[in-house]
């Protein structure tokens, strides 16, 4: 098999592939290290129609020409396709974008504290991300992957120092510290420089950044309260033995149940309930957003007590689990705030 990378105006691609048709050959095309590099390899012969001979076949204008080569035309067609899609490939694969930018960069004790953001455009989509970091000399560490409008489905502690940054109820971006990451003196210089800087936090925040066509409120994270806390410690997963169904508590509240259908039919999740405090409400059992589930399925108490092993704990055991009467009632309940 013989490789080049991308033909010159000499040798075009299509120029290439019809010469090496012409000589017996097939062309293929791959995208390498950002250069399309073509290869071209003999085609077997086996099976071909050998050269038809005068007299064996009957009077006629193709009496004495070669066998035309065995779907030559096809391969052709398919060949120039492949071409054609390259460059489109390529352009897909350049679509991506992501646009970084430190919002704003506060002395915080020996650090500094950066709100850095990052803008992605795909050729979907796109999406912000917001990072609050505690930067010392080379050492990054990560404060908080901000998360617009969340919370935890329990309240905070005394232990959790919870300090508002803002008058009023409305609560965009609250801010969660990790202890393990953190010491109590780290969070509290933490929380004292967002706080003496909330002016100047807000200008930054409201500066339109690059691309400005695409800022908007999503852009815009108005840092609004702190938490000393674990905010992925809240996640519960209570999983069966032979992990092919479990039901997740995320720290927002929401309840997740995901069942394996096998490699054939793949996995599947739902939204079945939500906690506050320590109770939790679930969808009927015969609801049709459940999936329909029977049997063995179904997250009854009794059911979830046999999925368990005998050192695992289940959703029943750690909350005051209710079966709604209807789905209206659990969305009721998704859509109010804790």
């Amino acid at each position: 098999m013989v490789t080049h990378s991308c033909p010159s105006r000499a040798e075009s691609p299509a120029a290439a592939t019809l010469a090496a048709s012409e000589n017996g050959l097939y062309v293929s095309f791959a995208l390498k290290d950002g250069r399309v590099v073509w290869s071209a390899r003999p085609i077997p012969r086996v099976g071909l129609r050998p050269t038809a001979k005068a007299e064996d076949m009957p009077p006629g204008p193709t009496v004495g020409a070669p066998a035309p080569y065995p779907n030559r035309e096809f391969r052709m067609k398919y060949q120039l396709v492949a071409w054609a899609i390259i460059p489109i490939a390529i352009a897909l694969g350049g679509c991506t974008k992501r646009t970084p930018h430190d919002v704003f960069d506060l002395a915080c004790g020996p650090g500094r504290l950066v709100l850095h953001e990052e803008y992605t455009q795909t050729f979907e989509t796109s999406y912000v991300a917001f990072e609050l970091r505690y930067i010392e000399g080379k050492t990054v560490r990560l404060v908080d992957t901000l998360k617009p409008r969340t919370s935890i489905y329990v309240g905070p502690t005394l232990d959790e120092r919870f300090r508002s940054l803002r008058d009023g109820a409305e609560d965009p971006y609250p801010t969660f510290v990790n202890p393990a990451q953190f010491s109590p003196a780290e969070y509290v210089q933490i929380y004292q420089t967002l706080a003496s800087n909330l002016a100047t936090i807000d200008e930054a925040v409201a500066r339109p950044r690059a691309p400005v066509e695409y800022f908007g409120e999503d852009r815009q994270p108005w840092l609004s309260s702190i938490r000393y806390t674990d905010y992925d410690g809240f996640r519960r997963v209570y999983q069966s033995p032979a992990r092919h169904t479990d039901i997740t508590v995320q720290p927002d509240g929401q309840v997740w149940l995901r069942r394996s259908e096998g490699r054939r039919f793949g996995e599947g999740r739902t939204l079945i309930g939500i906690v506050r405090g320590n109770q939790a409400l679930l969808l009927p059992y015969n609801s049709r957003r459940a999936g329909g589930m029977s049997g063995e399925n179904v997250y009854t108490q009794e059911n979830v007590q046999r999925w368990k092993s005998a050192r695992q704990r289940t959703i029943f055991d750690d909350f005051d689990v209710r079966i709604a009467q209807t789905e209206k009632e659990v969305d009721a309940a998704l859509f109010k705030k804790p």
